[in-house]
């Protein structure tokens, strides 16, 4: 039996199902706050998309960078979107629980007195240019939990979505 020759697999419109994914379940309200879901949905739907879709043999790397790639370009189309609805509308999605999940973030490795202070500057300072330092850091954070967790959940997705072909080789049929 010929070993199956395989090419590079075409990860684009992959990467996109998986950025859409991400993108929809972080703008949910409620489910967002838990950060985890939208990376998971996102990983699963990009190696879901090559392989049952696209009929495609991933490796773990390429599924790792599906996994990322998705992940992180739709964390990043969400947290534009807060932001253009925050600039031109002058509001920004569910801001109060946005500033509690950074005060809660920094309350488990800060002193009381810094969190304190903490709390009292983003209270004076939540529409001036302070914000966008919030702003850049989630975002890095973003990038962090996308290269973490996207990268993850795309290698799982592949074991989980890939088929078994009956003559015992592994790979999408």
């Amino acid at each position: 039996m010929e070993p199956e020759v395989v090419g590079k697999p075409e990860l684009e419109p992959s990467i996109y199902a998986g950025a859409i994914a991400t993108f929809v379940v972080s703008l949910l309200p409620y489910i967002n706050d838990f950060i985890l879901p939208a990376y998971i949905a996102g990983g699963f739907v990009a190696t879901w998309h090559a392989l049952r879709k696209r009929h495609q043999i991933l490796t773990y790397k390429n599924s790792a960078k599906l996994g990322f790639l998705s992940t992180f370009f739709g964390a990043l189309a969400a947290a534009v979107v807060f932001d253009i609805i925050w600039q031109f509308f002058d509001f920004q999605l569910w801001q109060k629980q946005n500033g509690d999940l950074m005060i809660a973030i920094f309350r488990t490795f800060a002193s009381p007195a810094t969190v304190d202070a903490m709390s009292a500057g983003m209270a004076q300072n939540a529409g001036k240019p302070f914000a966008w330092y919030f702003i850049i850091l989630q975002l890095a954070g973003g990038a962090i939990f996308a290269g973490t967790f996207g990268s993850l959940f795309g290698m799982l997705g592949e074991k989980i979505f890939r088929e078994v072909k009956t003559d015992g080789a592994v790979g999408s049929v």
